[in-house]
């Protein structure tokens, strides 16, 4: 599915992107992991395999390439499976995966354009002062602080109760790729000045890193802490699964609770013989599941205006966004989802 990125872009597409890149980062330190204990070529093809999707999954993945790239060069472990000539059997595959993606965005239609002020919308490069700022650095510190806190909180809370001790690690290759990441990411967010950050940004980086906080602790009583791990992680899904009816019931906003409908019925009702083009492919593709018999288009394609579709008598919703050149507001969603946006339709 990674290999065609609009087929998990269509709804929710952050959380599926994340949730894959998760997984291509966890799978990374397992991957790594092998490498160090056997140097199989099966192991850097896989490696290879992993990095490619990773690439794909999200640009985020090469946070973790750079931190491993920099532990690399002074850790013997790690360096040693860098210099083997198998390597090049990981770059070749990774390459191929990845060349596609890279030509559609570095190729003659200008891609690139459009994914630099994507970046600077996210990051809020768009609204730093001028000179540099440690504010950047407090954002990132908050985030971490958010990430970790419920651990954190458990876990002081059973060493106060003296259920857990912890126990001095070594330094090996794999915390120093922590610490690397931590460094990587402030500078990130110091020398772009990164006025936003959202705790799912961080999530795929830190998560395979809940494995040293593990090691450096050790239950009392005897108790395995794999038996506790498992009970703990059955608790989180059964949380997530009445998450929603419960927010519900107490009445906690959440973008869950609200559907797609008021659009796709405005849409249907008004302006069916229209060409609709949605702010976002999660619109879109929320719609879309609503009227799979319409043909979609999502202003944020960016192949769309080069493409051969030619768009004829069109409707346009626009987020937040009342007034543009040579176009003509003929209705309007105020207070739309959880984030209460101002939805209007436009007529090209």
């Amino acid at each position: 599915m990674v290999l065609i990125p609009v087929y998990i872009d269509f709804t929710f597409r952050r959380l599926s992107h994340t949730g894959l890149l998760c997984l291509c980062i966890v799978a990374s330190y397992y991957c790594l992991q092998l490498l160090v204990q056997r140097k199989a070529v099966l192991n850097y093809l896989l490696l290879g395999l992993i990095v490619g999707v990773g690439l794909l999954s999200k640009y985020n993945y090469v946070f973790f390439l750079l931190s491993f790239t920099l532990v690399a060069i002074w850790d013997k472990e790690l360096r040693s499976v860098v210099l083997n000539l198998k390597i090049l059997l990981t770059i070749s595959l990774a390459f191929l995966l990845v060349a596609p993606h890279a030509y559609w965005l570095l190729g003659p239609n200008e891609f690139k354009s459009f994914l630099e002020s994507s970046v600077q919308e996210k990051i809020g490069v768009e609204e730093v002062a001028t000179g540099f700022s440690v504010m950047p650095l407090l954002i990132y510190l908050k985030g971490i602080l958010s990430l970790c806190f419920p651990v954190l909180v458990l876990f002081l809370a059973g060493y106060a109760l003296k259920f857990i001790k912890f126990n001095k690690q070594k330094l090996h290759w794999f915390s120093k790729i922590f610490f690397t990441q931590l460094l990587v990411l402030g500078l990130f967010f110091f020398i772009f000045q990164s006025q936003k950050r959202e705790t799912k940004w961080l999530l795929p980086m830190f998560l395979p890193f809940i494995i040293l906080l593990l090691e450096s602790i050790e239950l009392k009583k005897g108790r395995k802490l794999v038996s506790v791990g498992f009970y703990l992680f059955y608790a989180v899904i059964f949380i997530q699964i009445i998450r929603t009816p419960v927010e519900k019931l107490m009445h906690i906003s959440s973008s869950v609770h609200f559907g797609f409908d008021p659009i796709a019925y405005k849409l249907k009702e008004n302006y069916n013989i229209y060409q609709w083009v949605l702010p976002n492919v999660t619109y879109a593709g929320n719609v879309r599941s609503l009227y799979p018999e319409k043909t979609i288009h999502s202003a944020d394609d960016y192949s769309l205006p080069v493409s051969d579709v030619k768009l004829k008598k069109v409707i346009s919703v626009s987020i937040n966004t009342s007034k543009e050149k040579n176009r003509m507001v003929v209705d309007s969603i105020i207070g739309f989802g959880k984030e209460k946006e101002n939805l209007y339709f436009f007529i090209d």
